[in-house]
């Protein structure tokens, strides 16, 4: 699945996978800089087993993460390198907001419900509509 999930958003983002299959850090090169490519999986899309942290690492410069909830992409999200606005977006709480944002599905449902105040707070969103050219309504 992870290599699924950098081809999916090497695509949405017109960038390349890189070379090698076990560099450590990014795993899209884009115009705009480096990408890390994630997947959280959930076998229930009305509840999650599985959270997810997103992490800022040094010489990444956005994270993607690609959600699947009953063996679906429920959507893609990017992330800046700075979690801070997207933090303060959800209400967060925890430390070290500029580097971690812990993702729960109660965020996931803000996200996708304040899509404008995610663009906003830095953060792309992708629905399975959109990815397969539909246009969002």
């Amino acid at each position: 699945m992870p290599e699924l999930a950098e081809h999916l958003v090497a695509g949405l983002l017109g960038g390349q996978i890189a070379a090698s299959r076990v560099q450590a850090g990014w795993d899209v090169m884009t115009a705009d800089g480096t990408v890390q490519v994630r997947t959280l999986s959930n076998t229930d899309t009305d509840r999650w087993v599985n959270e997810h942290v997103v992490r800022s690492v040094a010489g990444v410069d956005r994270y993607a993460l690609v959600i699947l909830e009953d063996l679906t992409v429920s959507a893609v999200l990017v992330f800046p390198g700075d979690l801070t606005r997207v933090g303060t977006l959800l209400g967060k709480r925890h430390g070290d907001q500029a580097a971690t944002l812990q993702l729960t599905r109660q965020d996931f449902i803000h996200l996708m419900a304040d899509r404008a105040g995610a663009a906003t707070a830095g953060v792309q969103i992708w629905t399975p509509s959109e990815l397969q050219g539909e246009t969002p309504s």
